[in-house]
């Protein structure tokens, strides 16, 4: 606060003897700030911001590895979805031998969502599946968070993503990739090295010959 100070704050000015006139001279009057209250209010904003303030929580992705000498699993090449996360920042996908297909972070989800519906259809065609489970996907569709829904379609789309992740792949761009997967809700996700699976691939195709492609591939 500010106060004035009307006594004794200043020097008296020397006055001037003019002969004939007598001289009034004013008193300087002093100013005087209390920053009391400004300290108060300071810790009053320090309080406010503390507890309101809600700090970033630490985000985690739960991942469970297999073990270590767990046995490799075939799966049907019509059940592996390939998502591969190229070098200059690309993202392609395809589904057992049909040619890649670009696709971008944010339409991700859809297209792994339209991928499984795919799957349970041709399989309910196929005969491999009751037609009931196309009730239980529109179940699901209309309730994605229910847990017992969500391990019912898992089981009948038998769908694996596998993601083969270049060498110089920026991490975020892996990060994005999970975060898509998990949102989707699918719980079968294989993580391979883009070089190792060409590497494999192109092995494969030697050791095949003149025999055909290969039935299936190796998830573990």
């Amino acid at each position: 606060m500010g106060a004035l100070d009307g006594g004794g704050g200043g020097t008296k000015a020397p006055r001037k003897k003019i002969p004939g006139m007598r001289v009034r001279v004013k008193r300087r009057i002093g100013i005087r700030l209390d920053m009391t209250p400004m300290v108060d209010i300071g810790f009053l904003l320090l309080i406010f911001f503390m507890c309101t303030t809600v700090f970033r929580q630490p985000q985690a992705m739960e991942i469970t590895l297999p073990e270590a000498n767990a046995p490799n699993v075939k799966v049907s090449q019509d059940n592996v979805l390939t998502l591969k996360l190229m070098n200059d920042g690309d993202m392609v996908w395809h589904v057992g031998e049909n040619p890649d297909q670009p696709v971008i972070v944010d339409s991700l989800g859809e297209v792994l969502k339209d991928q499984r519906k795919a799957n349970i259809t041709r399989r309910v065609g196929e005969g491999k599946l009751k037609p009931e489970a196309l009730t239980v996907l529109q179940r699901w569709e209309a309730q994605p968070n229910d847990t017992s829904l969500t391990r019912q379609i898992e089981d009948a789309s038998k769908l694996v993503i596998l993601v083969e992740v270049g060498d110089s792949c920026v991490y975020q761009r892996v990060v994005d990739a999970m975060d898509e997967i998990q949102q989707a809700k699918i719980q079968r996700f294989s993580i391979t090295s883009l070089a190792e699976a060409l590497k494999a691939e192109e092995e494969a195709k030697k050791a095949a010959g003149g025999r055909g492609k290969p039935a299936g591939g190796r998830v573990r």
